[in-house]
């Protein structure tokens, strides 16, 4: 994967004050969608206009429609959140299929438990296979319907993410704490790390951080300081607990998984610990149908999309 084009940094000036005024319905396009400067640059601007400049007109749409929230980047500047009607639409939509105990399960109990069972093996399978492990899937599911032990590393990812992912429907009346997230990534890394060692605990100052880096090495992302990991937990913590701001539950675990993900605090294995996340946090807000159905599975499918998202 390569990095994507970072978005340029353009002020607004006359000319995006009149795109604004000249083609309201352009500009409200691009915005619903909330599509990404990659996606903006490639679409022919109204008029003379420059991409660059509809891109200034479109950010300043999206700053007077932001909500701020207690998250923050490495420079401590707090991260925003833009629902627009049409973002809104589809979660509220996913939402109320995902809550209705009469929507998509209708099937005998014992029809309901294998279909229960055989989606936590997809999700098992799927979010390992997403981090690399090196396994098939008819191999992985065998593995997990005859419970034999694990024959591999990535057999091991597989059975580890299986048996967190149950381990959490029974944790959803729990506050999220970082003891939590530390067990979650213990559970979900048992045995698969160089180092041992690190199973079960974030990075600390004396050890050199991790980043993220595309296929050419180049660095995509470099996440804070590991001294600033604990305080970053319990804000992390403070925001799934909450209740305000009010935030759609698929809103807020989609936050709690970037944000895991942006902080990376784990010499390795936060992808799945964020996966595990959003999938408990739905469980919590009552989301019963998220055990139906594999998200890592779809995630598996888009997988460059998700890299650079």
């Amino acid at each position: 994967m390569r990095s994507p084009q970072p978005p340029p940094s353009v002020p607004f000036d006359r000319e995006a004050a009149r795109l604004l005024e000249a083609h309201p319905d352009h500009l409200r396009d691009l915005n619903q969608r909330y599509l990404p400067w990659e996606e903006v640059r490639r679409r022919p601007p109204p008029g003379r206009s420059t991409p660059e400049q509809v891109w200034a007109a479109l950010t300043t749409l999206r700053r007077a429609q932001a909500r701020e929230l207690p998250l923050f980047d490495t420079t401590g500047r707090p991260f925003r959140v833009v629902l627009t009607d049409q973002i809104l639409e589809w979660v509220l939509r996913t939402e109320g299929a995902a809550t209705d105990p009469h929507g998509l399960v209708r099937h005998s109990p014992s029809e309901e438990k294998a279909y229960l069972l055989d989606s936590l093996f997809e999700e098992a399978i799927h979010s390992s296979l997403i981090e690399g492990a090196v396994t098939t899937r008819v191999a992985a599911k065998t593995m997990l319907r005859r419970r034999r032990a694990p024959r591999n590393d990535g057999e091991r990812m597989v059975l580890n993410n299986f048996r967190t992912i149950e381990m959490l429907a029974d944790l959803a009346d729990e506050p999220l704490s970082p003891g939590l997230i530390l067990d979650i990534h213990r559970s979900m890394t048992e045995g698969t790390l160089e180092d041992a060692r690190d199973e079960g605990r974030i990075q600390v100052p004396s050890e050199e951080r991790v980043v993220v880096s595309d296929i050419t090495g180049e660095v995509v992302h470099a996440p804070p300081p590991a001294d600033q990991l604990p305080e970053r937990l319990e804000q992390l913590c403070n925001f799934a607990n909450a209740t305000e701001p009010f935030l759609p539950p698929l809103v807020r675990a989609s936050l709690i998984h970037f944000q895991l993900a942006y902080d990376h605090p784990f010499v390795d294995g936060t992808g799945r610990t964020a996966r595990a996340l959003f999938y408990w946090l739905l469980i919590r807000a009552r989301h019963r149908l998220v055990r139906y159905l594999s998200i890592s599975r779809i995630i598996h499918g888009s997988k460059r999309r998700y890299e650079r998202a």
